[in-house]
């Protein structure tokens, strides 16, 4: 009887061992299919933390230090997965969960319900600028200025209509400082058939008048701290002449020869660079002011412009420039002298640390990356108007013809998620990434949100 006994545990040890063994190695039965397969997991980072994550019909916290939970023991197969926290709005998508890996999903940022709006201010006229987070605006039938700070959300005066020095004075364009701490901007007032140029102190809430020549074309001022770079057009030779700007007294800068028939410019740092209609590349040192400096030229040739096109060219870094020609944009490597097209009839486009690129066009949106060259294609937003990158790189605020949409993206860049965040009347928008703040233009008003994180 004892061998028995002795025997039949032996024998239920043999059979029952292979089904420990692979249970600790993750085997479990598939029932619905009726086989024996190795199970994944899923792994989920979110924020905000300690958000509800669901997996099929398991539902589990997120840990309050990581914002992370584990779901392993999966059989193979696709899950829908959700996670959600009262008072934002919910991702799902569908996961595969494979045969003995962990399926990872991280940076899920949860926007905020419902943001809320502030009225920061009406106006006639707005002169903004998105990097300063400040804008001057005209908000009554006098041309009485006021300053606005996004930031701080206020609304402070500026200039009374009489200050402006001009007889029915008329603002025809605001430049603010390309460097930050400058306290100053320049206003071109329209006086009677001249031009007023007017260094407004923002602190002082001072305005001082200078006179630059009428018979060239004023096409951008560049303020600095101390000076102002003022690019003209001349148009007989095509030239940029540089003006310095000390208090009232202005000096030309002759850049020889050289700074003709010029195609494109733009101010990086303390430099001055632009491109000729040969493609050659210069650039000029403003702060100190050094000897002219040749990047050289294209390898290869200009595209043919079709009529009076506008001609920009943008830094992305030290060597990576994007040049916009008309509707077209390229990628300009100063280091290669290579010229890349990315993209025509291009409506909006926006840039992430110059890494990616990303832009609206007739064929929808576009995701350009700037190191590879590679390209990805989102038809379904063909009829949208403005894109803008939000960080992580993942996520874009896309404007359609009403309100405001995110939308998040795979790291393979496939289509992951899209929310409606603000459903107003939107005519144009900007995302502030240190406060997380949605700025709305109205027709008449500028709205700024409550964090959209």
């Amino acid at each position: 009887m004892q061998k028995l006994r002795f025997y039949f545990v032996v024998f239920l040890f043999l059979l029952l061992a292979p089904l420990f063994l692979l249970y600790s190695q993750g085997f479990r039965i598939d029932f619905d299919n009726k086989t024996i397969v190795q199970t994944g997991g899923i792994f989920i980072k979110a924020y905000p933390k300690r958000a509800v994550v669901s997996v099929g019909k398991v539902e589990k916290l997120t840990d309050p230090w990581f914002g992370s939970a584990f779901f392993d023991n999966l059989i193979p197969r696709q899950y829908l997965v959700r996670v959600s926290k009262e008072g934002f709005l919910s991702w799902s998508n569908e996961v595969q969960v494979l045969p003995g890996k962990v399926t990872e999903i991280r940076n899920i940022n949860l926007p905020k319900e419902n943001l809320r709006f502030k009225e920061l201010s009406r106006f006639s006229q707005i002169f903004l600028d998105s990097q300063q987070r400040k804008a001057v605006v005209v908000d009554s039938s006098k041309l009485d200025l006021k300053l606005v700070d996004f930031k701080a959300e206020v609304k402070t005066a500026l200039l009374k209509e009489e200050e402006l020095r001009s007889e029915d004075p008329k603002l025809l364009n605001i430049y603010w400082p390309k460097v930050k701490n400058s306290n100053y901007v320049i206003a071109v007032v329209s006086n009677k058939d001249k031009v007023n140029y007017l260094k407004i102190d923002l602190k002082e809430r001072k305005a001082e008048i200078f006179t630059l020549p009428q018979d060239e074309i004023l096409i951008e001022i560049y303020p600095f701290s101390q000076f102002a770079v003022l690019v003209f057009l001349d148009s007989a030779s095509k030239s940029i002449p540089l003006f310095k700007i000390k208090k009232l007294d202005y000096q030309l800068l002759n850049l020889s020869p050289l700074a003709s028939q010029v195609l494109a410019y733009t101010i990086y740092f303390n430099n001055l660079i632009w491109m000729n209609l040969k493609g050659e590349i210069f650039q000029l040192s403003l702060s100190p002011l050094s000897n002219l400096e040749s990047l050289g030229r294209l390898k290869s040739s200009l595209p043919q412009l079709k009529g009076d096109v506008e001609k920009r060219i943008f830094p992305l870094s030290s060597f990576n420039f994007i040049l916009e020609l008309g509707d077209s944009l390229y990628n300009l490597n100063l280091n290669s002298l290579e010229l890349q097209k990315i993209s025509s009839e291009v409506k909006s486009w926006a840039n992430f640390k110059g890494l990616f690129l990303a832009g609206l066009n007739s064929k929808g949106l576009f995701i350009y990356n700037l190191k590879s060259g590679q390209q990805y294609f989102f038809p379904q937003f063909k009829d949208y108007s403005k894109v803008e990158f939000v960080d992580p790189y993942r996520l874009l605020i896309l404007k359609p013809k009403e309100g405001i949409f995110l939308l998040e993206l795979s790291l393979e860049f496939k289509l992951q998620q899209i929310w409606k965040v603000v459903n107003l009347e939107v005519k144009d928008f900007y995302y502030f990434p240190e406060s997380k703040k949605i700025l709305v233009i109205q027709d008449d008003k500028v709205l700024v949100s409550t964090p959209l994180f």
